[in-house]
């Protein structure tokens, strides 16, 4: 590796388990939170279609906890081929810390999407509801 042969102290990192599982973790994260990112970008982009689109990554977030809190991080790729190529015995700690993390999200996300559309709700069981629309006077 690249830090190795530079003999840089980062190096020693790669030895602790706990931290290149968190940094498997978080490259996925990042990946999906990129992949999401892209999606919700363009010039034509409405309020009303950017929160109809964090529905879906909403109830990705939760299935994702889901899985977590069942020790299981298949949907994580690159931590999912690590627990697969080593023999972990932290298996129980990095799931606390992705649900740690994961429910945080879910939560920020929440919070954003209500601030940014308080007309829409995104309730916690991550369905979109749309508010009772009062009629225009005029109508």
């Amino acid at each position: 590796m690249f830090l190795l042969a530079q003999k840089s102290a980062f190096s020693s990192l790669f030895e602790i388990q706990d931290w290149v599982s968190s940094l498997a973790y978080l490259a996925d994260i990042f990946d999906k939170l990129s992949d999401q990112n892209l999606l919700m970008q363009g010039s034509w982009t409405a309020q009303l279609s950017l929160n109809l689109k964090m529905g879906p990554f909403s109830k990705k977030l939760e299935f994702w906890l889901n899985k977590v809190l069942r020790n299981c991080v298949s949907v994580f790729p690159t931590l999912d081929k690590l627990v697969d190529d080593s023999e972990t015995d932290n298996l129980n700690t990095i799931c606390d810390f992705i649900q740690e993390q994961l429910t945080k999200l879910r939560d920020d996300l929440c919070h954003i999407s209500h601030r940014l559309w308080p007309n829409i709700e995104l309730k916690i069981g991550f369905k979109i509801h749309l508010l009772e629309m009062q009629p225009h006077p005029h109508s």
